[in-house]
């Protein structure tokens, strides 16, 4: 995964430039160590063929967290001329947008879904 990539990928999602994106870096350095751990394969990271993948799954992760801090910043939309934007629904399109990029990493992330370890019986 490229940080720098992630980083631009974010600035560009939450629509942030210079200082104001610059204090999200660390938002976007965890996505990637979050999305590091899913990993199957480490070397997928680095891979031409799911880097690019895996650099917009993690801008996108970022985007989304970012969404929820500013929802819980007491914000709840903003208008610009004829632009009307509730920030509920950007955060759910955040997740929208982080959902599609998961499923296209799936082949290279751990599967952590549901594991069925048996059935216990009692006496009755």
């Amino acid at each position: 995964m490229n940080r720098q990539q992630v980083f631009q990928e974010f600035s560009e999602l939450a629509e942030l430039d210079g200082i104001k994106a610059e204090k999200y870096r660390g938002l976007c350095d965890n996505a990637v160590y979050e999305l590091e751990e899913m990993l199957k394969d480490k070397a997928c990271a680095d891979n031409a063929d799911c880097g690019g993948r895996l650099s917009a799954a993690a801008a996108a992760m970022a985007f989304c967290k970012y969404t929820l801090i500013c929802r819980d910043a007491d914000v709840t939309g903003f208008k610009a001329g004829e632009l009307d934007v509730k920030l509920i629904q950007k955060y759910k399109l955040a997740e929208n947008y982080l959902e599609q990029c998961m499923k296209s990493i799936a082949p290279y992330i751990k599967d952590r879904g549901f594991v069925f370890r048996g059935v216990m019986a009692s006496d009755m």
